[in-house]
């Protein structure tokens, strides 16, 4: 389900342009099909529009569950968050930005499609 704010605000409309450019681009480099869909428009009160929220639900096949991690997030408080892989200039929009330094800003981190496909 894709959640976003009133369309004809050009803010608005944008970032619902780019995460659908987005997700459409790592759909054809994952080779992975969608099957449904649905669009929320105009979640928003008089004040402000709600941050886009493109929800994505997944299934497939876990070949060995003892090398799967099958509880992810924070647990409880005092839990050691890593940050693992290259660095791509950038935890905007990270769960660890909004919990630890109460921040909603910044870009979320470029996604190396070409990478992610190797």
């Amino acid at each position: 389900c894709l959640n976003f704010g009133n369309p004809y605000k050009p803010e608005v409309y944008w970032t619902f342009k780019e995460a659908l450019g987005g997700m459409s681009d790592a759909c054809r480099a994952l080779n992975t099909p969608v099957t449904g869909g649905n669009v929320s428009f105009y979640n928003e009160n008089p004040n402000s529009a709600i941050f886009p929220s493109p929800i994505i639900g997944m299934l497939g096949v876990i070949e060995d569950v003892e090398k799967h991690v099958t509880t992810p997030g924070f647990k409880k408080e005092g839990d050691i968050v890593l940050y693992i892989g290259a660095d791509r200039k950038g935890l905007g929009g990270s769960e660890y930005l909004k919990v630890i330094h109460d921040l909603t800003t910044g870009d979320a981190p470029e996604i190396d499609l070409d990478f992610e496909t190797s």
